[in-house]
């Protein structure tokens, strides 16, 4: 939600990103959609960087597969309109990390008990869409 001009509006945010987040949709979404961010990658520095990019994904996906069904809403609606957002900018380098993310982690995480098939079937459709378009690459 944080990436897309159509839901926040970058103009009226003069006071800050956090404050302007939380007038938009209220303390509890906020602490979530906070609570929801990836640790900085430097947290992660005594290890190789294939290791810290495993060792923080690991981390956070349990993290998700521990989290309320609110939060898992909340993080899946925001995966695929990032997923969507990346789709449209073929050259963008997270298109492999989605992808990467998507078959190691996302797509099952629908499928964990809260089981969400509407979810499954848009994240898999923008999982094939990434993947399409590294393939006309």
């Amino acid at each position: 939600m944080e990436d897309d001009e159509r839901i926040l509006d970058k103009y009226a945010k003069s006071y800050g990103f956090d404050a302007y987040f939380r007038h938009r949709f209220g303390d509890y979404v906020y602490n979530v959609a906070s609570d929801l961010r990836i640790p900085p990658i430097e947290m992660y520095q005594e290890f190789d960087e294939k290791e810290r990019e495993h060792i923080r994904f690991r981390e956070y996906t349990t993290k998700l597969a521990n989290a309320k069904y609110d939060v898992k809403v909340i993080k899946i609606a925001d995966r695929l309109n990032n997923m969507n957002f990346v789709s449209n900018l073929p050259d963008n380098k997270k298109i492999e990390r989605y992808i990467r993310e998507s078959e190691d982690f996302y797509i099952g995480f629908t499928l964990f008990p809260p089981v969400m098939d509407e979810f499954y079937f848009k994240m898999r459709k923008s999982y094939e869409e990434l993947k399409s378009l590294r393939l006309s690459a």
